[in-house]
């Protein structure tokens, strides 16, 4: 079968040929006209009902040999029928496929071409000094002008292409009516605000989109929280149809997401879970966005509980160097408000005339029993587990 030169290779023959005066035409197009004509000849033939079977044997045989001298080089007529029918289903295929609808810009200069013939045409049958052979010469001018200005190749192909609907906005456009929503698909798509999304890890499999609403409201309080503001998308096996242990929650305001944020580390069905923004873009663009916003959290959760160890510093509970900073880095792997309770609890014991030979092991031991405390209190806690039963035991007799 013969290969398509390619197409720097035709410009180079055709301008050597134009060097030559001649017209050079690629051996493909010759043998695609070629097999064409020998189609065209060959149903010609068939349906001659004047011909016997030997004069159309010959007429078929001279059309074929006239087909493969037409078509130049190497070529036979099994070829030349292949090209035929292969050429006859591409066209087959463009006449079925529906035409490509015009642009915005097309559309209105065919609709604003319509509306002007419409209007000649009623000004000139208006016109009473015009006879018959006048008027039909106006109306050939005003479809003539409206084809020209419209670029459809006739007036059957510009009414076909505008609606009415089309024209009647074109009429509002000229009386200066907003045309907002010209484009009708445009115009039903409207746009939905971009959600502000969190993204929740740390779950547990046992949890639901319902036990999760409800600890962003119990936190958050019942009025900041709704169904309309915050929306949960839990992530399951698509098997199983079972948790994950990961959810997407939509809110609808940047204020309610800060607001969200901070429960970071608070526990749910027996789990610190962790809270952070949503990212978008290519894998290395999230990874990068995660991991500056993870830092800039843990700057704000360190300012935060800074703010907390300030307050109980300018009320005389605590002194400079008290705890150490073991303990005070591990008041960064929990919530601000688990932290402030466990300060508290400190403070109280220390009023009651407690003495600590480890007063930052008391703390820590304090801050794991409030979180313990918030773990049963969720259902994650079980009877025969090591932090139930750190809970039953007099947990302040190990530090004085």
């Amino acid at each position: 079968m013969y290969k398509k030169k390619s197409a720097k290779s035709i410009r180079r023959m055709e301008r050597r040929a134009a060097e030559r005066g001649e017209t050079y035409t690629p051996l493909y197009i010759k043998r695609e006209n070629a097999a064409k004509a020998l189609r065209s000849a060959l149903l010609v033939i068939e349906s001659n009902p004047s011909l016997n079977a030997k004069e159309r044997r010959s007429a078929k045989r001279k059309a074929e040999a006239i087909a493969v001298e037409e078509a130049g080089g190497d070529c036979d007529v099994d070829e030349l029928m292949a090209a035929a029918a292969a050429a006859a289903a591409d066209e087959d295929k463009r006449k079925q496929q529906p035409p490509a609808r015009p642009s915005k810009a097309v559309r209105k200069r065919r609709s604003a071409a319509l509306l002007k013939l419409q209007r000649a045409m009623e000004e000139i049958d208006a016109d009473e000094g015009l006879n018959s052979k006048m008027r039909r010469s106006a109306r050939k001018k005003a479809e003539a002008i409206a084809v020209e200005e419209s670029g459809c190749s006739s007036l059957d192909e510009l009414q076909s292409s505008v609606s009415s609907a089309a024209v009647v906005k074109s009429i509002k456009r000229e009386d200066g009516a907003d045309d907002d929503d010209d484009d009708d698909e445009s115009a039903r798509k409207k746009k939905k605000p971009t959600p502000y999304v969190l993204f929740v890890g740390q779950l547990s499999y046992t949890t639901t989109k319902e036990s999760l609403f409800h600890h962003f409201r119990n936190e958050l309080g019942r009025e900041a929280v709704t169904t309309s503001n915050l929306i949960i998308r839990l992530l399951t096996d698509k098997e199983t149809n079972t948790s994950r242990g990961m959810a997407f929650v939509e809110l609808s305001t940047p204020e309610l997401m800060y607001d969200c944020l901070k429960l970071h580390q608070t526990t749910l069905d027996g789990r610190r879970i962790n809270v952070h923004k949503s990212f978008g873009g290519g894998k290395e663009r999230r990874k990068e966005k995660a991991e500056t916003f993870r830092q800039e959290q843990r700057e704000r959760l360190g300012e935060s509980l800074k703010k907390v160890f300030d307050e109980f510093k300018e009320r005389g509970d605590l002194e400079e160097g008290e705890l150490d900073d073991w303990a005070i880095g591990l008041c960064h792997r929990h919530a601000v408000g688990t932290v402030a309770k466990g300060l508290e609890a400190y403070v109280e014991k220390k009023k009651e005339g407690m003495k600590f030979n480890n007063a930052s092991a008391y703390l820590t031991h304090v801050i794991t029993r409030i979180s313990n405390e918030g773990l049963a209190a969720d259902g994650g806690g079980s009877g025969n587990d090591r932090s139930s039963k750190r809970q039953r035991t007099n947990w302040s007799s190990d530090y004085s």
